[in-house]
């Protein structure tokens, strides 16, 4: 008798424990975000970049910090957020924003790691 026969389907394509538990986690405590995709279509009359967007919901859990920046002109302050969502997500650095709470996050970073996707934004505060 092999190993094989008796066990049912399934036992191939088990999830990680720790990727299982974030999952658990989030679906029950996350909050949800929009994830947008932005993909040119063409220019507008003044050559700016014309874009279409595609946007899914995720749950993620959030952590949001202020900072400045100096840069020759001045000061910018900027307002950086961490975005921890499944690893299945998709998301992207080049294209990519995340909205919550009414303000778009534009996608610098994403750290793989092995229970999730731990994504860095940014955006420029007035």
């Amino acid at each position: 008798m092999s190993f094989s026969s008796g066990f049912g389907d399934g036992f191939d394509s088990s999830v990680d424990p720790l990727e299982q538990r974030f999952n658990d986690s989030v679906e029950r405590r996350g909050e949800d975000v929009r994830i947008v995709r932005l993909i040119q279509t063409g220019v507008d009359d003044y050559n700016n970049p014309v874009y279409s967007e595609t946007t899914t919901i995720a749950k993620a859990f959030v952590s949001l910090r202020g900072f400045e920046k100096e840069v020759p002109p001045g000061a910018l302050k900027l307002a950086r957020a961490k975005f921890l969502v499944k690893r299945g997500t998709e998301v992207g650095e080049a294209g990519y924003e995340i909205e919550y709470l009414g303000a778009r996050y534009r996608v610098v970073a994403i750290d793989y790691r092995r229970s999730h996707l731990a994504i860095t934004a940014e955006r420029k505060v007035e």
